[in-house]
């Protein structure tokens, strides 16, 4: 078939269907002819040549809807041109700009911190000006999110202990916890109880003689700390019965050193003669009796010389002077021994005395934790239970602090656990400047620490804890070139607004978590309403740069 058979066709086939012939009618047709016979007609391909000329996106979209006709190709136009009309591009863009931060604030909800940090950061930039790079930076975060995170990690875990179907949710998998828990009373008690049986273990793994700075042990703490029923698993027994004997070891090394020096001093006491002088040491008490006897029969003779007006003995001053010499002789000997046995022992003395020093050090070491050198739980109770004793004897208050650093969790999670402990142990070495003599700070936690401060009052201690806060405000942790926001939440309590210690550790607790669940970054009681302080009214902090 021709063109002149496809023309005649297609004019057939217009007058047929009773449509007037138009240009475009008339071109759509003649071209649908011509690709139904297979001829190829220039013209026909001005479509896919004007495709051609558009940009890649809206090729691609174009080449959805399979456009072969101008009239196909001119409504997809228009209806392109209607999209870009500002007022519905405006339109548009708000609204889904409302459903992006709505969807945010319901992901926040979901009981997951990463996400619920992620979804928060997400609208915060959404409320704020925000440009393509923000939005970009943001939208690689949930992409690492979506990959990383595995939704059957925790159902794996569960499933050893409930069935979980695939079609299970976080709502319907807790109706399936809450019977085996309700049932268990005895079990939940054990529960509880379990992080108190991993601190009790656990300080038992710690030499009372040496200071021991054990990464392991600090790691299994950590973790069998986060899950205490692990202290039942047959590896980690294992574990803790090798650090065990590893700390009977040290200490029992140390013993043996310490009896070895104490043995050298004694010893060095014994061998202050030679074999030659020890020999004669037991004559010593004859020679003091000899320089006696010579000393007596001295003055017997001056005596009887002296009774003369003249001396018949010409001899006399030679042999008294003899005598005398002797007696010097014996007696500087003699002397010179003491002397020798005297600096001996104020020796020996000094050195028992830096014996006990060291001992003394090196067990307030040991009850030390290992990474920020402050006060270990059972000291810290110690010294609460001292100054519960002066309040029941002396009605003198003092107050307690928790602090817990926020989102630690989070820091570790996407920094590591090296960058986490640096973080501890340089924020618990600016709390440590902070206190004064005779205040007590230890590390309670992973990521928490209680303050003792005596004789101070409620309010004493909420502008001692706005003051490191705004110290902690001003410092910029630093990790690998890379900022680390830190701040923490506080929960304050003094011992004339409750029963008994244990009451007060727990106002101080529950204060602590209404911070963290009223936004973090918080202190409970509000010094800054309470007090009406700012850091107007406190000593200027100056910014300070820290890198971990």
């Amino acid at each position: 078939m021709n063109i002149s058979e496809i023309t005649k066709k297609s004019i057939q086939t217009i007058a047929k269907n009773g449509d007037p012939i138009t240009p475009i009618l008339f071109f759509d047709t003649f071209c649908g002819e011509a690709r139904r016979n297979k001829v190829a007609v220039e013209d026909c391909d001005i479509i896919k040549n004007f495709i051609d000329k558009l940009d890649t996106d809206l090729q691609i979209e174009v080449r959805k809807y399979h456009i072969r006709t101008i009239k196909e190709f001119l409504s997809y136009l228009v209806s392109a041109l209607n999209r870009l009309n500002g007022n519905h591009l405006a339109v548009r863009y708000t609204s889904l700009l409302e459903l992006t931060k709505k969807m945010t604030e319901a992901i926040a909800m979901i009981d997951n911190k990463e996400l619920e940090d992620l979804s928060g950061r997400t609208n915060g930039l959404l409320n704020r000006t925000h440009s393509p790079d923000n939005l970009d930076d943001i939208k690689r975060e949930w992409a690492r999110f979506s990959t990383t995170y595995r939704k059957d990690r925790n159902r794996e875990k569960l499933s050893k202990y409930i069935p979980i179907d695939k079609n299970d949710d976080l709502d319907s998998i807790i109706d399936k916890i809450l019977p085996v828990l309700e049932d268990g009373t005895k079990q939940k008690e054990s529960i509880s109880h379990n992080q108190r049986v991993v601190d009790l273990v656990f300080y038992s793994m710690n030499p009372s003689l040496v200071s021991n700075e054990n990464k392991e042990i600090e790691n299994l703490y950590r973790k069998v700390r986060t899950t205490p029923t692990l202290i039942y698993n047959r590896e980690v027994q294992d574990e803790i019965e090798k650090f065990y004997h590893k700390r009977i070891d040290l200490d029992r090394s140390e013993e043996v050193a310490l009896l070895s020096r104490t043995g050298n001093i004694i010893g060095s006491l014994v061998d202050i003669e030679t074999p030659k002088e020890q020999e004669t040491s037991f004559n010593k008490i004859e020679t003091i009796d000899e320089v006696e006897h010579d000393l007596s029969e001295i003055t017997k003779e001056i005596s009887l010389q002296t009774e003369n007006e003249a001396v018949k003995d010409t001899g006399f001053f030679s042999k008294f002077a003899s005598k005398l010499d002797n007696v010097k002789n014996r007696a500087s000997s003699l002397f010179a021994r003491v002397k020798r046995y005297s600096d001996k022992i104020a020796e020996a003395k000094n050195q028992f005395e830096n014996i006990k020093d060291e001992v003394s050090k090196k067990r307030a070491e040991a009850d030390l934790d290992i990474l920020t050198k402050t006060k270990s739980k059972k000291s810290f109770e110690k010294d609460m239970n001292d100054l519960e004793a002066k309040y029941i004897s002396k009605n003198e208050n003092y107050s307690l602090i928790v602090v817990d650093i926020d989102r630690f969790f989070e820091i570790t999670k996407k920094y590591g656990n090296d960058a986490g402990d640096l973080i501890i142990k340089y924020f618990s070495k600016i709390l440590k400047e902070y206190i004064a003599k005779g205040d007590s700070v230890a590390r309670y936690g992973d990521d928490n620490f209680v303050i003792l401060l005596p004789n101070k009052s409620l309010n004493e201690a909420m502008i001692f804890t706005n003051k490191f806060k705004e110290k902690i405000k001003h410092t910029k942790f630093v990790y690998k070139d890379e900022r680390v926001y830190i701040s923490f939440s506080a929960g304050i309590a003094d011992r004339f607004g409750s029963e008994n210690t244990t009451a007060t550790m727990d106002i101080a607790k529950a204060r602590v978590k209404e911070a963290k669940d009223g936004g973090r970054d918080r202190i409970i009681p509000d010094p800054t309403a309470q007090l009406n302080l700012t850091t107007d009214n406190q000593n200027v902090i100056k910014d300070s740069t820290i890198v971990v």
